[in-house]
């Protein structure tokens, strides 16, 4: 994996044309969706393509926006899908006890007593709270836990563990 991947932050995607005139609808991943439009020039995964965003504004299925070159709707049609990054150090510096979702990607799940569940794979949030997905140890199956202080016992990105509380039952002999 190249560095310049390693340094981009994944915060929304194109998933529609939308009118003639070249418009995207974008699902922002940004807390605010509209905060996608404040960091600048986006870009592709690979880094070959750049989205400057402008007249950006809200409906219920996103962000509606221009972007720089793409003035009708064939167009617009040819990059749905594409994934809007930014690079790592034009996001904002988080407080105490913040972290980015990005960061929590690859990280070891482990319960109280150190028995290993899995890696963390996503993070998702389907409207209540933000849910780890966890790939299960030598299962081809995933488990959720959210992402809240009554399942996380302790997070530490700097050793890339994260202990939770639950009952192993609920994950593992479910699959056995």
């Amino acid at each position: 994996m190249s560095s310049f991947k390693n340094d981009l932050v994944l915060l929304g995607f194109i998933s529609a044309a939308h009118g003639i005139h070249g418009e995207v609808i974008i699902q922002s991943y940004t807390d605010k969706p509209m905060n996608i439009g404040e960091y600048g020039v986006l870009s592709s995964e690979d880094g070959r393509s750049s989205f400057e965003l402008s007249k950006l504004r809200t409906i219920k299925k996103g962000i509606i926006a221009c972007i720089t070159g793409i003035t009708d709707r064939n167009k617009a049609e040819f990059i749905k899908g594409t994934k809007l990054y930014v690079r790592r150090e034009k996001l904002p510096i988080l407080e105490a006890g913040e972290i980015y979702h990005v960061d929590l990607i690859g990280m070891k799940v482990v319960y109280n007593d150190c028995t290993e569940l899995g890696v963390v794979i996503s993070v998702h949030n389907f409207g209540a709270s933000d849910l780890l997905e966890i790939q299960l140890n030598c299962k081809q199956k995933t488990e959720f836990v959210p992402f809240t202080s009554d399942f996380i016992v302790n997070l530490s990105v700097e050793s890339g563990i994260i202990v939770v509380a639950i009952p192993q039952f609920t994950a593992v002999d479910r699959y056995n």
